[in-house]
């Protein structure tokens, strides 16, 4: 993961208005700009890493630890059931000899 900051800045004073608006030149300089790149994955080195950092992800993974088994189980349990109604809808037409449409099954 990794963060960007852009920090730009730029100003036009606002021409009065009796002049026509100006047109931009080519040539034209840009305000200098900073950017800033982050490797997050640094901190989750627990030697180097930030140690706060690493305490709380410990907590906010074990608090969450249940959450992630049941979504895991329920993926699971999706992909079985989704296995069986293959089997099946693929038995059916066999028993039909073929005579089955199954570009209109979308699993």
């Amino acid at each position: 993961m990794a963060i960007l900051t852009v920090s730009v800045s730029a100003q036009r004073t606002a021409a009065p208005p009796s002049q026509p608006a100006s047109t931009p030149q080519a040539n034209a300089t840009l305000p200098t700009s900073k950017i800033a790149l982050i490797y997050s994955d640094a901190f989750l080195d627990p030697k180097t890493g930030i140690a706060k950092f690493n305490v709380v992800l410990g907590t906010l993974n074990r608090e969450f630890q249940k959450q992630k088994d049941d979504l895991t189980q329920m993926q699971q349990r999706s992909k079985q059931l989704q296995d069986e109604i293959t089997k099946a809808i693929s038995t059916l037409c066999r028993r039909r000899r073929g005579q089955c449409d199954l570009s209109v099954i979308d699993l």
